[in-house]
C-alpha cells in the first residue's frame, strides 16, 4: 500500500512540473527586457540616399517586446520613420531608438551635395537670348531683375530657375513659388496686343499637376499674386523636359509675375523652368493663300468645351438656351479676298447676326441673361484684314483676332488638363475656323459639382474653343 501512494506522490509530482512549465500557464517566469541595440551602430549617407536600421532585443527572447520609438537629433540633416534614415543635407545627426525604458543609438554622416538631373542642360536657347524676348531684356537685363521666393527655396542659375519643395507631401494644395521683376525692371504689357509665353519645365520626380500662371506684378510692393493674366497645368514625368507654348491677351499693367504651384507632388521634388520667354505679337503683313478665297456661307457651328465632356456639340442642337434663334447665323456669308487679303463678315438673308446670349433660366449663378458674344462672336462684322498661314493654318483677322483655319478631313483636338477632347469635322468644299475661347477664372466663381457634364460648364465656365465650319458657294 506504502509502495503504491509513493508512485502516485510521483506521478502526481512530475504532472505538476510538467504543467508549470508549458507556456500558457499564467505562472510561467516572465523574461524581462535588459537592453536594446540598434545596427548598424555608425551609418554613412549620400545626400538624398535613404537606409533602414535594425533593433535587436536583450535577451532576444523576451516575453513582451515593446514599442520602439525613433526620433532624430536634426531633421535637417538627417529623418527617421519607423527605422528608415533619409539623409537631407551635409553633417551629422544622431538616430535614437527607445523601448521598454532603454535606448541605443546610431551615429548617421551625411556627405555630399545635391545631385542635378543629368540630362539637364543650363545653357540659355537662342530664342531666350533673342532681342524680342521681353522677360530676357527687361525684366532680366542685368541679371538684377529677378527675384523670388517659394515656399522653400528658389534659386537663378543663367536662364533657369530652380524651386525646391523639400517639405511637399502628396496631400498638400498649396506649394506656391514666384519669379517677380524688381522695381527699375518692369516688363509692362498692353491691353491692344497679344503675347506668347514658352518655357521648359523639368522636374525630378513625376508630378500630377503644375499650376503655371502670368499675374499682375506691383514691382514697387511686390505684389504679384493677383491680376490673373493667363494660365495652364500640366503634369510632369520625372527628368523629362516639357516644353509649353501658348498665346494670352495682354492687358494693361506695370509689370508681370510668374506664379508656379505644385499640387499633390512627393517630397523632395526639385523643379526647373529654363528659357522663359515673352514676346509681343506683331501682325504679320496680311496675306491669304489663293485656296482661301471666296464666298462661303456658315453651315454649323460648334463648342469645344467642359471640363471631361468628349464630345464637341453644335449649337443648333442646344437652340433652347438662348434668347434668339441660333439660325440666325446659319446663312451668314463669310467673303475672303486674297487679292485685297480682307475678309468680310455679312448678315445673311434674314439680315441678322445671331446674338449669343444665355437665358436667365439656364444661368445657374442666377444673375440673369449672360452675354457670351466674347467667346462665341469673335469674327468681326465688317470688311477686316485677313493673313493666313499656308503652312500652319494659323489665322489672324483684323490684327488681333486669332483663330486656326482646317481644310477638309477630321483632326482630333484637347485640353489635357480638363480631359476635354473632340474632334473637328470639315467636309469637303468647307473651311472651319477655330477660336480659343476663355474660361472664366477660377476666382470668380464657387465651383459647384453639379455643373459637372452640365452644357452650364460646357458654355459658360469651361468654354475651350468655338468652330464655325463654312461651306463654299459656287
Amino acid at each position: 500500500m506504502k509502495k503504491l501512494i509513493s508512485l502516485f506522490v510521483i506521478a502526481a509530482s512530475v504532472a505538476a512540473a510538467f504543467c508549470a512549465c508549458t507556456p500558457d500557464n499564467p505562472k510561467d517566469p516572465e523574461i524581462k527586457l535588459e537592453g536594446i541595440k540598434v545596427t548598424p551602430a555608425a551609418l554613412p549617407l549620400d545626400m538624398g540616399a535613404t537606409a533602414t536600421l535594425k533593433v535587436t532585443f536583450i535577451p532576444e527572447n523576451v516575453t513582451v517586446e515593446p514599442k520602439v520609438e525613433w526620433t532624430t537629433s536634426d531633421p535637417e540633416v538627417a529623418t527617421v520613420d519607423g527605422g528608415t534614415v533619409t539623409a537631407v543635407a551635409a553633417g551629422e545627426a544622431t538616430i535614437t531608438a527607445s523601448a521598454g525604458g532603454f535606448t541605443a543609438t546610431c551615429a548617421v554622416t551625411v556627405t555630399g551635395s545635391e545631385p542635378e538631373p543629368d540630362t539637364f542642360d543650363y545653357t540659355p536657347g537662342e530664342e531666350y537670348l533673342a532681342e524680342t524676348n521681353l522677360w530676357k531684356a527687361v525684366a532680366d537685363a542685368d541679371g538684377e531683375g529677378f527675384s523670388g521666393h517659394a515656399m522653400e527655396s528658389v534659386t537663378k542659375k543663367q536662364s533657369t530657375y530652380k524651386f525646391e519643395f523639400a517639405e511637399a507631401t502628396p496631400d498638400l494644395w498649396a506649394n506656391f513659388g514666384f519669379i517677380y521683376t524688381t522695381e527699375g525692371h518692369s516688363l509692362p504689357l498692353k491691353a491692344s496686343s497679344k503675347y506668347t509665353i514658352k518655357y521648359t519645365l523639368y522636374a525630378t520626380q513625376d508630378m500630377p499637376a503644375a499650376f503655371l500662371k502670368v499675374n499682375k506684378d506691383d514691382p514697387a510692393t511686390e505684389t504679384h499674386e493677383d491680376g490673373y493674366i493667363w494660365e495652364t497645368t500640366k503634369a510632369l514625368t520625372a527628368n523629362t523636359p516639357l516644353v509649353v507654348s501658348d498665346q494670352f491677351d495682354g492687358v494693361d499693367c506695370e509689370s508681370i509675375a510668374f506664379t508656379i504651384a505644385f499640387g499633390g507632388n512627393p517630397a523632395d521634388v526639385r523643379v526647373y523652368i529654363k528659357d522663359l520667354i515673352i514676346e509681343e505679337i506683331v501682325p504679320p503683313t496680311p496675306s491669304v493663300p489663293e485656296a482661301f478665297a471666296g464666298t462661303y456661307k456658315v453651315t454649323d457651328m460648334l463648342i469645344h468645351g467642359g471640363l471631361y465632356i468628349t464630345k464637341i456639340e453644335a449649337f443648333k442642337d442646344k437652340s433652347w438656351m438662348w434668347n434668339s434663334s441660333v439660325y440666325k447665323e446659319q446663312d451668314n456669308i463669310l467673303i475672303v479676298d486674297a487679292a485685297n487679303a480682307t475678309v468680310d463678315y455679312q448678315a445673311g438673308a434674314d439680315g441678322a447676326f445671331w446674338d449669343r446670349i444665355l437665358i436667365a433660366e439656364k444661368n445657374k449663378f442666377g444673375t440673369g441673361d449672360l452675354d457670351l458674344s466674347a467667346n462665341f462672336d469673335q469674327i468681326p462684322h465688317k470688311v477686316s484684314s485677313l493673313s493666313v498661314d499656308a503652312t500652319t493654318g494659323a489665322v489672324l483677322i483684323d490684327g488681333t483676332v486669332a483663330a486656326q483655319a482646317y481644310t477638309p478631313g477630321e483632326y482630333p483636338i484637347s485640353v489635357d488638363w480638363a480631359g476635354c477632347k473632340g474632334t473637328i469635322t470639315v467636309p469637303e468644299g468647307s473651311i472651319a475656323l477655330y477660336f480659343k475661347c476663355t474660361p472664366m477664372p477660377q476666382d470668380s466663381y464657387t465651383w459647384d459639382s453639379n455643373w459637372q457634364y452640365t452644357d452650364f460648364d460646357r458654355f459658360v465656365i469651361h468654354p475651350f474653343g468655338y468652330v464655325a465650319i463654312f461651306a463654299k458657294q459656287e
